[in-house]
């Protein structure tokens, strides 16, 4: 690793105790034991990428996800097929009964043999779908979003006093809403909320960014932010029936742009509910690969998605808003509109 005092560039044995063995002095990530492999310069290199060279700012959940999208565990493999219980048995019966029949060619041994052919290739096919297929486990992180904090930023703060320039944790954002907002942004993403708090996005656009259905102001327009997932693409349909009366726009992040896109980050949980696919189903608005995608529980982070296009994407979302509540165009053109749009491209980005 490079040393962040003097750059050199240090072996393992000459790192120990978190010391440069050529300046002496203390760094904070050992990047064999930290999470997602960060060193002091990795981290700071991370960040510089991720606020665009200081021209946004960013929050630690965001950087968990940009640093980490490299280290994942689990898997999403076909369900296993077959099963040991039935070819283990197959096989002590159909081999003893070959070996019966082999002595015996014709009458009882004739039949043997093909008892015992059947049985053979019945274990053996069962055997070789069970090895072939595993099963589904989901697909996660390697590292928590709280055993980040507790073992990079937390340490960071610590060693050096503050955190980079650009980076900033979610508890130290305090919102900063306009007095006469004009529409509200709906995001039950605490890190998506800081980001956007963070880099002044209410006080530009006139919005007030709100957790919940239940904090949006009286009258106002709604724009919801959401994960591509299940439950995040629920959270438009559940935001319409508690805000009867508001006009509410689909500003999330769709299955389709994820599924579509290499670099996204796709995790995976248990498999969906069938009574939650129901419902996404009775909702509309999805094409049929989307919705086996989500049943298969596969999902995506709002958080994941590159800042800056987050950002720009978020933006379009308000201004897509807005002009919806000016325009008395038909709902039909409104939506095709929304759809032309929206989370379709991901910037370059190495971690």
């Amino acid at each position: 690793m490079i040393c962040p005092h003097c750059s050199a560039n240090l072996l393992y044995k000459e790192r120990t105790g978190n010391t440069c063995s050529k300046c002496r002095k203390s760094f904070v990530l050992e990047p064999k034991s930290a999470p997602h492999g960060l060193s002091d310069v990795g981290l700071r290199r991370a960040v510089e990428r991720l606020t665009a060279d200081g021209r946004i700012t960013v929050t630690v959940g965001q950087l968990h996800y940009a640093t980490g999208r490299r280290h994942l565990v689990g898997g999403a493999a076909p369900e296993r097929r077959g099963s040991l219980g039935c070819a283990i048995p197959a096989l002590l019966a159909g081999l003893p009964t070959l070996g019966f029949a082999l002595p015996h060619p014709a009458g009882a041994g004739a039949v043997a043999a093909l008892a015992g052919l059947a049985l053979v290739a019945i274990g053996i096919r069962s055997a070789v779908r069970w090895t072939r297929f595993k099963p589904m486990k989901p697909r996660e992180l390697l590292w928590s979003a709280d055993d980040f904090r507790r073992s990079v930023t937390d340490p960071w703060q610590r060693g050096y006093g503050v955190l980079p320039r650009g980076l900033v944790t979610e508890d130290s954002v305090r919102p900063r809403p306009p007095a006469a907002p004009a529409a509200a942004v709906l995001c039950e993403d605490r890190t998506v909320r800081a980001f956007l708090q963070a880099n002044a996005f209410e006080e530009r656009h006139r919005v007030v960014v709100v957790p919940d259905p239940a904090s949006v102001p009286a009258g106002l327009p709604v724009v919801v932010l959401h994960d591509a997932g299940a439950e995040g693409c629920l959270s438009v349909g559940r935001a319409r029936t508690a805000l009867a009366g508001h006009r509410v726009l689909d500003g999330g992040l769709p299955p389709r742009a994820v599924m579509a896109q290499p670099k996204a980050l796709q995790l995976r949980q248990p498999d969906v509910l069938p009574q939650t696919m129901e419902r996404l189903r009775a909702e509309g608005g999805l094409g049929e690969a989307e919705l086996r995608w989500l049943a298969e529980g596969w999902w995506s982070p709002l958080a994941a998605v590159p800042p800056t296009a987050l950002l720009d994407a978020a933006t379009r979302a308000v201004e897509r808003l807005a002009g919806a509540v000016r325009a008395e165009d038909d709902p039909a053109e409104v939506r095709r509109r929304a759809l032309a749009v929206g989370f379709l491209t991901w910037p370059e980005q190495s971690t």
